[in-house]
């Protein structure tokens, strides 16, 4: 890692790496996990792949950001372990500010 940073720090250069991104966090405060993120342009008629690794969740109580162009508009698609949906919401404005979407808990 040393070569890639030369005198930097990790975070310098994790800094550099992501500047002119914007990030989209989602807070899960619902009771139940979610298992699978769908994020595309809200441009696409497909959702493309689960932005979740394998064995990843977002928890109860959990947030995780996910880095993103600036100056696009998103579809978001969150579904439950089961695959039940969660949360959706399209045209999302991702201008230069970062976005957070709250996952609520359900009825």
């Amino acid at each position: 890692l040393d070569q890639f940073l030369g005198e930097g720090t990790p975070d310098e250069f994790f800094d550099d790496f992501f500047s002119g991104q914007v990030g989209l966090t989602l807070q899960n405060s619902s009771d139940i996990p979610a298992c699978f993120v769908y994020i595309s342009p809200s441009i696409s008629d497909d959702w493309g792949e689960d932005w979740l690794g394998d064995d990843e969740v977002i928890s109860p109580g959990d947030t995780m950001t996910f880095q993103l162009e600036p100056n696009q508009l998103v579809d978001i698609y969150t579904l439950d372990c089961n695959g039940d949906l969660l949360y959706e919401e399209y045209e999302i404005d991702l201008s230069s500010e970062d976005v957070l979407i709250i996952l609520e808990p359900g009825p």
